[in-house]
């Protein structure tokens, strides 16, 4: 159908759009919402608490969580590439193969000593900002094992905004002035 999946505080639902002169609440569930999500055929990637909900939304009427990744308390941001789920949380940033949605695996895990503010990914680069310190650059075409490619030390760096061409554009919470690395 024409759907559209929302979310909305503590609720997940759907509205059908097949008449978009008058739209029609199909469902809306509490305890499904989230902060963030993705959609990918009938599943539903939604960053919910501690980690990520996978639901099945092939009936919109009847919502159905088929298995949850636990990443760690404060996960904010994921991104979904192919058939794996790049998520961090505090220092550490994990890869999940996402194939088998019902039996996700952990496919590796990088940890720094520094906490993480931001990611971003762009092709097969993944930059990652670290709160007062640097941004790092991983390549990321073998989800088994990240190298490091550069790192760019800066005290001012909070998060990402975008990456534009060859450029990762950055900002400061707490400053207008954004910079700019190669």
């Amino acid at each position: 159908g024409d759907w559209l999946y929302f979310s909305a505080m503590d609720k997940l639902g759907v509205l059908d759009l097949s008449n978009p002169e008058d739209p029609t609440l199909l469902n809306l569930e509490e305890s499904f919402g989230c902060s963030k999500m993705s959609s990918i055929g009938n599943l539903i990637y939604s960053v919910r608490g501690g980690g990520m909900n996978i639901i099945d939304v092939s009936d919109p009427e009847n919502f159905v969580v088929v298995n949850y990744i636990n990443s760690g308390p404060g996960v904010r941001e994921y991104f979904v590439i192919d058939d794996q789920i790049i998520t961090y949380y505090y220092k550490n940033i994990y890869t999940f193969d996402i194939s088998d949605p019902f039996v996700p695996q952990l496919l590796g895990t990088v940890t720094d000593s520094i906490q993480i503010s931001d990611i971003y990914i762009k092709d097969d680069r993944l930059f990652v900002s670290f709160y007062g310190e640097c941004l790092k650059v991983y390549d990321i075409s073998n989800p088994n094992e990240y190298q490091l490619i550069s790192r760019f030390d800066n005290p001012d760096l909070s998060y990402i905004t975008l990456i534009e061409d060859d450029l990762a554009i950055t900002r400061n919470q707490d400053r207008e002035d954004n910079s700019k690395y190669l």
